[in-house]
């Protein structure tokens, strides 16, 4: 199972999308985000009427224990050490890049952190992602009463230099009817 939280410096509602990432990944390529599947169409006010969580304080990136087997859990660089925290996703890889896409993430956060950036690794069970940062809430979020929280200045900056989520170091295009297409980009996820 994987959950993938859509937000945007622009205020978009954060949508969670549940399933498989094959799932997710024909949502891509089908429909844009308009993923079929349990929690797929909740929005933001109705997860937060049973649970008094946002969506985006329950979202989170999830791993099977398979996909990680014989990996280094012990390196400050994979992201699994600081559950609990957020990381901005800025790329992924996936076993289109190939089958050493575990690590084509690792050598990216390693080349990330010698230009002086704050990366990690996390690997799923079919893909692994390349982060920068790590957030508690309260740095990860500013909070203003009666409206959605958005992104703190922290993150905002660096969205501003790392502005896209890309897929095998290409960008990945966003479908929504009715909208013009758009590159999809980067976005913070929860560490569980």
């Amino acid at each position: 199972m994987a959950v993938v939280m859509m937000t945007t410096a622009g205020g978009c509602t954060t949508r969670v999308v549940r399933g498989g990432w094959d799932q997710i990944v024909a949502g891509w390529q089908n429909s844009g985000w308009r993923v079929s599947g349990a929690g797929a169409d909740h929005d933001d006010d109705a997860a937060k009427a049973g649970t008094g969580q946002s969506l985006l304080q329950r979202a989170a990136a999830s791993e099977t224990p398979q996909a990680t087997a014989g990996r280094n859990h012990d390196d400050p660089l994979n992201l699994r050490r600081y559950p609990g925290m957020y990381s901005l996703q800025i790329a992924v890889y996936d076993k289109d890049y190939g089958p050493n896409f575990r690590d084509a993430a690792e050598q990216a956060a390693r080349t990330l952190r010698k230009q002086g950036q704050e990366a990690y690794y996390y690997h799923g069970p079919n893909r692994s992602m390349v982060t920068l940062g790590l957030f508690d809430y309260d740095t990860a979020f500013d909070s203003v009463p009666g409206r959605q929280d958005t992104y703190s200045q922290r993150v905002r900056a660096l969205q501003e230099k790392y502005p896209h989520n890309l897929l095998n170091g290409r960008t990945i295009i966003e479908k929504s009817p009715g909208k013009p297409d758009s590159i999809q980009p980067s976005f913070l996820v929860r560490v569980f």
